[in-house]
């Protein structure tokens, strides 16, 4: 949206194998959500950093949040909290699989009025050396 504004805290991290079309296409799905779940004066904050066993991705919004009732479902295929003619309620659901195909986990931690966080971790032992 107009006004939004992208913050980027990035550190360098290993090379792995991996899919890399689907790894950006979780990429864009994640910053698309943020990018709903804010106004246009909102803010998303793109991080990554690196732990020792995984390579961690984090996409911070400062929006609307998700209710604590609809935490559990995010990931189910066809849930939606966007309403009638916003989603589909597989986008959240795709991210899933692409991070179970990379061996990985995903999570989200909200707070309604607040905005949300996803993060993402891939096992390093993926890392080309």
């Amino acid at each position: 949206k107009p006004g939004v504004k992208i913050i980027r805290n990035y550190v360098e991290v290993p090379k792995i194998i991996c899919y890399p079309a689907k790894l950006s296409q979780l990429c864009l799905q994640l910053i698309g959500n943020a990018n709903k779940a804010v106004d246009e004066n909102g803010e998303i904050t793109i991080i990554t950093s690196v732990s020792k066993d995984s390579i961690i991705l984090q996409v911070r919004d400062n929006g609307v949040g998700i209710p604590s009732d609809h935490l559990n479902k995010v990931f189910d295929p066809g849930f939606t909290a966007w309403g009638v003619g916003v989603g589909v309620g597989l986008g959240l659901a795709i991210c899933y699989s692409i991070v179970e195909e990379h061996n990985g986990d995903i999570s989200i931690a909200s707070i309604p009025g607040a905005g949300s966080t996803v993060t993402v971790k891939i096992p390093k032992r993926l890392s080309v050396y």
